[in-house]
């Protein structure tokens, strides 16, 4: 009897044991501070390369009014508002915005991660959480989808996505683990990044086909000045010096390279923000290999984002 209950005592002991190990396995572990401060880098870097695109998006746009109203100039002369930017105030407010919260989201993650403790956020990341919850599908679409065939159902799905990274800036607890807010938040930051995604589209499929896009739109705009830079070329054939004719030839001859330069920019953005979500999915998964592809993933991301960021700071020289 003695033995007996000696061996039942001694194996509830070994399955207490064996609990804790495989329960052990399972926990995840706490998620170390750089690797959320790479995250931040990596989705502030994306934010800022997407923002230096539309700056290049609308240069180009202003490049076509202008041989627009060169050609008609004799004729019509100069109306002011014949310049029109592309993108409207509004539309481009609605974008930073978006992007914005994502950044705020992913450095907060990190600071949270950190030493310092943090009640609440500070007023001015709270303003940013209002100012997205009051985004509605109707902005939205007019923001992004001006010009593109998304459905209203998908518009809706991006919106709740905003106004819930905008909530979680304002109702964030400091009780609720960094992990939760991972878990939580993962579907949301993945449509956001779906969202600049299919922003940027496709690249046209053929002269002035516009299948909806960013993308489009900047290889449509490339189009239209290599017809009327090389219109303006002809027509001024007999009137123009030797020397400003070779210099208009070169910028004509010019447009073909920047135009594949900039639509594969844009794509690489676009790979950036699918990065993005893997990341982010990575950052909920254990230790391990999951790890050293996160790191991996994480540095290859940075690394691509600056040489992004060189391209453009490099078309800014030229002006």
């Amino acid at each position: 009897m003695t033995d007996l209950k000696y061996k039942t005592i001694l194996s509830h002991v070994i399955i207490g044991i064996l609990a804790i190990m495989f329960s052990g396995c399972t926990v995840p572990q706490p998620i170390p501070q750089p690797r959320l401060q790479e995250f931040s880098e990596a989705v502030s870097m994306t934010a800022e390369n997407n923002m230096s695109a539309y700056t290049e998006i609308e240069k180009v746009h202003r490049e076509v009014d202008v041989l627009k109203i060169t050609a008609d100039f004799d004729n019509k002369g100069f109306k002011p508002e014949s310049i029109k930017p592309f993108f409207d105030m509004q539309a481009l407010k609605v974008r930073r915005q978006v992007l914005d919260g994502l950044c705020i989201y992913a450095e907060k993650l990190s600071e949270l991660a950190g030493e310092k403790q943090l009640e609440d956020f500070d007023e001015e990341t709270r303003k940013l959480g209002a100012s997205l919850q009051e985004l509605n599908a109707g902005l939205m679409k007019s923001s992004f989808f001006r010009n593109s065939p998304v459905e209203s159902s998908q518009i809706q799905i991006f919106t709740t996505a905003v106004n819930a990274i905008g909530r979680w800036l304002i109702e964030y607890r400091r009780d609720r683990a960094i992990r939760e807010s991972i878990v939580g938040m993962d579907g949301n930051v993945h449509e956001i990044c779906k969202l600049f995604v299919e922003d940027l589209g496709s690249p046209a499929n053929g002269l002035y086909k516009n299948p909806g896009g960013l993308r489009a739109q900047q290889w449509n705009q490339y189009d239209e000045l290599m017809i009327l830079q090389d219109k303006f070329i002809g027509d001024n054939r007999n009137k123009l010096d030797p020397a400003v004719k070779k210099q208009e030839i070169e910028k004509l001859a010019s447009y073909p390279a920047r135009q594949k330069e900039s639509d594969a920019a844009l794509a690489d953005i676009q790979s950036s923000f699918r990065k993005i979500r893997e990341i982010h999915d990575a950052l909920v998964k254990a230790s391990g290999d999951g790890v050293r592809d996160y790191e991996a993933m994480v540095k290859k991301l940075i690394s691509e984002g600056k040489r992004i960021n060189k391209f453009y700071k490099g078309l800014g020289k030229d002006d």
